[in-house]
């Protein structure tokens, strides 16, 4: 691409350096006086962030890129369609204490902070700074950390835990080490699972440190998953091989959970250039949501039909055990 981004090396660079606003966009991607007015209309309902390596990877000529629709802010964020949600699940039956999100009987989600590399427009939690009943979820504390860990050694049933929030991998690595090594104090806690995209939006963030740290803490009866999301084929980049192989070779189980966008992937081409690439880093395609209805994204979500159709059309070109999953687990979405 032609814009003129400076290629931060190390992963707290590029995170000090991260657009937040219109106006720092501007001097990257060309954008007239009335855009930017409108742009700055979007932001401050549902703000920007965007790490310099990942806009680096959009074509500032084409406002059609499926990485800019992605993460750039779009005016068609404040058009509220009937059944649009601020968040997408049943806030008050699913939170217990403050930080677990209990939806299923035998896992749980420790959502430790609201912090991402980049902010996607299509994300569940779009809503970034939403209190949610009260439980502000900026970042939890150690305190805050020992209470939610305390709810899940009293629930014995609990054997699975996402940490998530946000973006795991956003937090110290003090404080990821400290919750790694209380839950391994669980006993009935086996599973392991860190959501993360910065494989996709700050790869850097991936280093020999990170992964050594994280290692201790998985074993063969004890693993620990790491889940991502790419959604175009365009993400898998050297930096985002990189990353990923330097997990794979550490023995994590890499898993990936693309969103079925308009525009962006909703084509059968693009999602088995999309898969192919992701099994050649040792990804395993696993989920394809469809896009949730959360406000503002409307022009982003497609319908189930169509995620079922392009699944049909996958069956033959990629495993027919992965197509035929794909094809079951789209089909279990009830809108």
């Amino acid at each position: 691409m032609d814009m003129d981004i400076p290629k931060y090396k190390t992963w707290q660079e590029q995170v000090k350096h991260t657009i937040t606003s219109i106006e720092e966009l501007s001097k990257y991607l060309p954008l007239s006086e009335k855009e930017k007015e409108e742009l700055l209309k979007v932001t401050k309902k549902f703000p920007l962030r965007v790490t310099p390596y990942f806009l680096s990877l959009i074509d500032p000529k084409d406002k059609k890129d499926p990485l800019r629709l992605q993460v750039l802010p779009n005016t068609r964020e404040l058009i509220e369609e009937k059944g649009e949600e601020l968040v997408a699940w049943d806030k008050e039956a699913c939170y217990a204490v403050k930080g677990i999100e209990h939806k299923y009987p035998d896992r749980v989600a420790l959502l430790v902070t609201r912090n991402c590399a980049s902010y996607c427009r299509h994300c569940v939690r779009k809503v970034m700074c939403e209190d949610v009943k009260g439980l502000n979820l900026t970042e939890l504390t150690f305190e805050e950390i020992d209470g939610a860990v305390d709810y899940i050694k009293k629930h014995n049933i609990i054997w699975d835990i996402l940490l998530t929030g946000g973006d795991m991998l956003m937090i110290s690595e003090k404080k990821l080490e400290y919750i790694l090594k209380k839950l391994r104090e669980v006993k009935h806690v086996k599973i392991i699972r860190i959501a993360t995209r910065t494989l996709a939006y700050l790869p850097q963030r991936i280093t020999p440190e990170l992964v050594k740290m994280i290692s201790k803490y998985q074993s063969e009866e004890y693993p620990i998953y790491i889940g991502t999301q790419f959604n175009h084929p365009n993400e898998i980049t050297e930096e985002s091989k990189k990353a990923c192989k330097l997990l794979s070779d550490a023995g994590f189980i890499l898993y990936n959970q693309s969103v079925l966008l308009k525009n962006v992937n909703d084509n059968e081409k693009i999602l088995e250039e999309l898969f192919k690439k992701l099994l050649c880093i040792k990804v395993r395609p696993y989920y394809l949501y469809h896009c949730m209805p959360v406000l503002g994204t409307k022009h982003l979500r497609t319908t189930v039909r169509k995620g079922v159709e392009l699944m049909q059309k996958l069956q033959g070109r990629i495993s027919q055990r992965k197509a035929e999953k794909y094809l079951f687990l789209i089909e279990r979405l009830n809108f």
